[in-house]
C-alpha cells in the first residue's frame, strides 16, 4: 500500500477546493442570474408603467445603462463571494483531510512497528537453522533442540500475528 506524501495531500486538498468552489460558484452564480433577471424585469416594468411621457428609446437606454451597472455589481459580489468560497475551501479540505492524514501516520507507524517485531523472531528461525544446518557434527539431539527452538520460535511468532489480527479487529469495530 502505498502512502500519501505531502504532495499528494496538497493535490488533493487543491481538488476538494475546487469542488467546493464549483458547487458555491454554481449556486452563486445562478442565484445571481436569476436575481439579475428578477430585478431587471421588475425595473422595466416599473419604468414603463410609472413613466408614460417619456420616449421609449430613452427607457430602454436607461434600462440597458441600468442592466450594464446591475451586472457589473453582480459580477464584483459575485467574485468576492467566490473568493471567499476559495480560502474558506481550501481551510476546509485540510480539516477534511486532517483525520485520513493521521491515520495513514499511524498505520504506517504500526506497520513499520509490526514489522520490526515480526522480522526478529524470523531473523532467530533462520540462524538457529542455518547453525544447526552448517555443523558437520550434528547430532540427532542437536537437531531436535534446534527444531524445538524454532517451534517455540514459530509459536511466539503465530502469538504475535493473533495479536495484531485482534488489534486490527478492535481498530475496526471503532471505526
Amino acid at each position: 500500500m502505498q502512502h500519501m506524501k505531502d504532495d499528494d495531500f496538497l493535490k488533493v486538498r487543491i481538488k476538494l477546493t475546487a469542488m467546493y468552489t464549483l458547487i458555491a460558484g454554481v449556486m452563486a452564480g445562478g442565484y445571481s442570474l436569476l436575481l439579475y433577471q428578477l430585478l431587471l424585469a421588475d425595473f422595466r416594468d416599473s419604468i414603463q408603467d410609472k413613466i408614460y411621457a417619456i420616449d421609449p428609446r430613452v427607457v430602454n437606454s436607461i434600462v440597458n445603462r441600468t442592466s450594464d451597472i446591475l451586472f457589473n455589481r453582480i459580477l464584483i459580489i459575485d467574485a468576492v463571494i467566490l473568493f471567499a468560497v476559495i480560502c474558506i475551501s481550501f481551510v476546509w479540505a485540510k480539516r477534511t483531510l486532517r483525520p485520513i492524514r493521521e491515520n495513514m501516520l499511524k498505520q504506517k507507524r504500526f506497520i513499520a512497528d509490526a514489522s520490526h517485531e515480526l522480522r526478529t523472531p524470523v531473523a532467530v528461525m533462520v540462524s538457529g537453522l542455518e547453525v544447526a544446518l552448517r555443523n558437520k557434527s550434528l547430532t540427532v539431539a542437536d537437531a531436535k533442540e534446534t527444531l524445538e527452538d524454532t517451534l517455540t520460535e514459530m509459536r511466539e511468532l503465530s502469538k504475535l500475528s493473533n495479536h495484531l489480527l485482534d488489534l486490527s479487529r478492535y481498530d475496526a469495530d471503532l471505526h
